[in-house]
């Protein structure tokens, strides 16, 4: 398990990002900073938002779920994770009707329901129970319906899961070169950045540097990771957060203690370096690594849907002779 200290404090990422999940990084610490200070100046571009999670509920007590006394004196159980969150509903399926709503989930989503006996769930936006509602998973279509909700609540609940497609567009990572050319035997600076995460606690990323059909020969091999914290564009400046790079894997992680962000215009993550061959020449392309080495977390650390950005391309030249 990760985890730093900064006074009496301990982060435990291991456990945070999520159910058994460790965003992949081993008990490693190579690199970690303190958490960034209250005092920065936070993106315009990052913001608090509305957040909506959906646990499993019962009427009776259940072993490990908490207690929740309703304003309305009912008292009900609800499980300690979230069956899915507010990052995994890709879509509202149908127009909400009364008492019913369908929601398109992400496969893993999905596939994670179908390990599981949920019968009812709670709706939870910002943390407050707003609706509870019968669940009928219907896995091969791809879509679970929210069924005899009180009346208006699937309005309302449709309303709010709106803002995010219509406002924020896809979440998307990309890898930006400093530099779009550079010389044999230097190095190639490349900035990751996030874009359109409405509920973004934790990220972890990694690149690639590939040939291309006008690589001519050499390599590039990295060389450095790291995360400048002090950016004003950096997605968590104004949060206390820690992160931890990975070299051996060419990952980093970044994660804030408490809350989430919404990240809605371009913001920076990390900067990975690679250096490049005293043979090279030649177009290469940067890549954020799409698999599960880069991940995106919401405030209940589960998986939020991305996209990759356009690859950066850097055309190495060799060095000039001196005569």
């Amino acid at each position: 398990m990760l985890w730093k200290g900064y006074g009496m404090r301990r982060v435990f990422l291991g456990s945070f990002i999520g159910m058994g999940l460790t965003l992949g990084i081993p008990a490693v610490a190579e690199e970690a900073t303190k958490p960034a200070g209250r005092g920065a100046v936070r993106a315009p571009a990052a913001a608090r938002v509305t957040h909506v999670a959906f646990r499993a509920v019962s009427d009776q007590p259940v072993a490990g779920y908490q207690r929740i006394a309703q304003d309305s004196g009912q008292v009900i159980f609800v499980a300690p994770r979230p069956a899915w969150g507010q990052g995994e509903v890709l879509a509202i399926e149908s127009a909400p009707t009364e008492g019913q709503l369908s929601l398109r989930l992400t496969d893993e989503a999905l596939e994670r329901l179908a390990t599981t006996d949920v019968r009812q769930v709670a709706v939870f936006v910002d943390n407050r129970v707003t609706a509870i509602s019968n669940l009928k998973i219907e896995g091969e279509a791809g879509f679970v319906a929210l069924t005899e909700l009180l009346p208006g609540h699937a309005q309302r609940l449709s309303r709010v899961l709106e803002i995010a497609p219509a406002e924020f567009g896809t979440p998307t990572i990309t890898a930006v070169a400093r530099e779009a050319e550079a010389q044999a035997g230097s190095q190639v600076i490349v900035d990751v950045f996030v874009n359109s995460v409405m509920d973004l606690r934790a990220f972890q990323v990694a690149v690639d540097a590939m040939p291309t059909a006008e690589t001519r020969r050499g390599r590039i091999e990295l060389k450095e990771l790291f995360v400048e914290t002090d950016r004003p564009n950096y997605v968590f400046v104004n949060d206390e957060a820690v992160n931890s790079a990975d070299k051996k894997r060419g990952r980093i992680l970044g994660a804030m203690y408490d809350g989430s962000i919404a990240a809605l215009d371009r913001l920076y993550v990390a900067t990975f370096v690679f250096g490049v061959s005293q043979d090279a020449q030649g177009t290469f392309q940067f890549q954020v690594r799409n698999n599960g080495d880069t991940l995106l977390r919401d405030a209940d650390s589960l998986p939020v849907g991305f996209q990759v950005g356009v690859p950066a391309t850097v055309r190495v030249n060799r060095p000039a002779q001196v005569e």
